[in-house]
């Protein structure tokens, strides 16, 4: 039994205002290769949500729209070197069949380094000294990562690295196999594995236009997509830690906060509940420098996992015809036929041009899921396959998948009772019926990030826009007031144009929402939500949740270290 959580960095389709890596050759025609169903005009529609099913070729889509070119990590000669593992032994090898893609003439050259990640720190590793090797070397059994180099050797002794290949490996360790047979034997149902496979940044609708081979692939196999799958805070964090915990951002800080390693390794994930269960667990990203937990702390004391991996998942590739082939060798193995899969992203994307129009902002809040189910399993639970069938259109988030995690634990025999999530009391497995009649507050999703309230263009004139977009702005001037850093180094911002102004239809007559977009001066480009009451005969206005940046800010505020500072510091050495 395995719990396998693998989150991807995508930079593939990350920002649609850059050109970078585009086929100028490519148009349109490559999205028309996929189409989704669009007879109807909404994920949900009840008293509470409202969320609209927009086109994935909507107009203000169009103009961002470019396939970016697959580039392969390595050359077209392909992996020169493979481990081979026979029982517990683990073997370097050189595959000399690819060796003229690297060297026609002259020797080649190579070795390894063992990479070992440094105690009680998850951003800090060392490497060893490089061991040449000729053809073949028995790895020690407690290697996990090694980096292979080959150089070209010329006639004249000058050489050229024409290859480098980080290696993940994965042994069979003693205390894990005793952990497994020891609650085999208490056994009386078949446990489930898990493997959850998460693409940073990757809205619903954006999957189908930028993957449509693997969208197609999924479809067809029977997988259950969740349609109004809402994401419950800003970025990748608060989203992950929504799943892995069942607690919101505010409780993260409190209970887990990521800058304290200490309490950060005592946070109650979900990875805990199942190692403590009798699983396998192992945790991968492939870009160590955004570590989902120590992006902005040190992380980890004690890794989290049996086995954990950083930078080792070059072979899952960003392209839909790499993620297609990936899923097929995952059927071929076998592993669908006794795991639950997870496929997803924390949510869309968050900068870019897109980002700035109505269908970004949406885009950004509805990220992708879908779910495959064994066959036995469905066989046997039949009533958690109707219930995940009728979720498909009902508003749900990773609170709610935080439970399902728990249930599948139930259904192995290995859980008693799922623990409530603390952020959502009202949340249930998706192996539950979610209520029809549900909203963002029954969700535990904050305003800001809800997107049941289904916002239309209205003329920025009809009020006086220039004062409400004033609140927008005294926020951010506000947060820099905090700092003494940001005081010093970091220009006042000011208005310099209202860029949009839209109205819920969920308004009342005394109760209403605006989303509203502005840009400030120096630079950047900000939404936040301004809720208008009218009471006794006069407005008041105020805002809801915070401030979002919406265009990416680069080295804008090089000047200053704290991350919650950056997205609204401008250097004013950069003046």
């Amino acid at each position: 039994m395995v719990l396998y959580c693998v989150y991807i960095e995508l930079y593939y389709y990350s920002n649609y205002n850059t050109n970078r890596f585009f086929d100028p050759e490519e148009n349109l025609n490559y999205y028309k290769n996929f189409s989704v169903d669009n007879n109807v005009l909404y994920l949900v529609y009840n008293n509470k949500c409202r969320i609209p099913n927009l086109d994935i070729y909507n107009p203000d889509v169009l103009p961002f729209m470019k396939k970016r070119k697959f580039r392969p990590c390595t050359d077209k000669g392909g992996q020169l070197t493979y481990i081979q593992t026979v029982g517990n032994q683990n073997t370097l090898i050189i595959d000399y069949t690819k060796r003229n893609y690297y060297a026609i003439y002259g020797k080649i050259s190579c070795c390894y380094s063992v990479v070992h990640r440094r105690k009680h720190n998850d951003n800090s590793y060392l490497i060893d000294n490089c061991t040449h090797f000729e053809k073949t070397a028995v790895l020690n059994s407690t290697i996990q990562f090694l980096i292979v180099k080959c150089e070209r050797v010329f006639r004249n002794g000058r050489k050229k690295i024409v290859y480098a290949k980080a290696h993940a490996i994965i042994t069979t360790k003693h205390k894990i196999r005793k952990r497994l047979d020891s609650f085999k034997q208490n056994d009386t149902t078949q446990p489930i594995s898990v493997l959850m496979i998460v693409f940073d940044s990757v809205s619903r609708l954006n999957f189908y236009r930028a993957m449509p081979k693997t969208a197609n692939y999924i479809l067809s196999k029977g997988w259950f997509p969740l349609r109004a799958f809402n994401k419950v805070g800003l970025n990748t964090y608060p989203n992950i830690m929504a799943m892995m915990t069942g607690y919101n951002i505010s409780q993260v800080q409190v209970k887990c906060n990521n800058r304290n390693p200490k309490r950060l390794d005592k946070c109650p994930l979900i990875l805990y509940k199942y190692r403590g269960n009798g699983y396998v667990t192992a945790y991968g990203e492939d870009d160590s420098s955004i570590n989902s937990f120590s992006y902005a702390g040190p992380g980890f004391l004690v890794k989290p996992t049996d086995y954990y991996i950083h930078q080792s998942l070059n072979d899952v590739s960003l392209q839909d015809s790499q993620t297609k082939l990936m899923f097929n060798n995952l059927e071929n193995s076998g592993l669908f036929n006794k795991s639950i899969v997870i496929f997803m992203s924390d949510h869309g994307m968050r900068f870019g041009g897109y980002r700035k129009t109505y269908s970004g902002w949406l885009e950004d809040r509805l990220p992708f899921i879908f779910i495959w189910l064994p066959d036995w399993f469905r066989k046997k639970f039949p009533t958690a396959v109707k219930n995940l069938k009728l979720n498909e259109n009902r508003l749900t988030t990773a609170f709610d998948l935080h439970l399902t995690l728990q249930d599948i634990l139930k259904k192995s025999g290995r859980l008693k009772e799922a623990t409530p999530s603390l952020a959502c009391p009202k949340c249930k497995s998706l192996f539950e019926e979610i209520p029809f009649e549900r909203g963002c507050e029954d969700a535990s999703i904050d305003f800001e990030w809800c997107t049941c309230n289904g916002f239309h263009s209205i003329d920025n004139n009809i009020f006086g826009i220039d004062g409400v977009a004033e609140i927008l702005v005294k926020r951010i001037q506000k947060i820099l007031s905090k700092s003494s850093e940001t005081r010093k180094l970091c220009k006042k911002p000011s208005l310099k144009s209202v860029i949009d102004v839209r109205e819920s239809q969920l308004s009342t007559a005394t109760v209403k929402f605006y989303l509203v977009t502005i840009e400030i001066d120096p630079s950047g480009k900000f939404e936040g939500t301004i809720v208008k009451t009218f009471i006794k005969g006069k407005n008041s206005f105020e805002l809801k949740g915070d401030v979002t940046r919406i265009d990416s800010y680069g080295t804008q505020s090089h000047c200053i270290h704290t991350k919650y500072y950056k997205p609204y510091c401008y250097c004013k050495e950069k003046l």
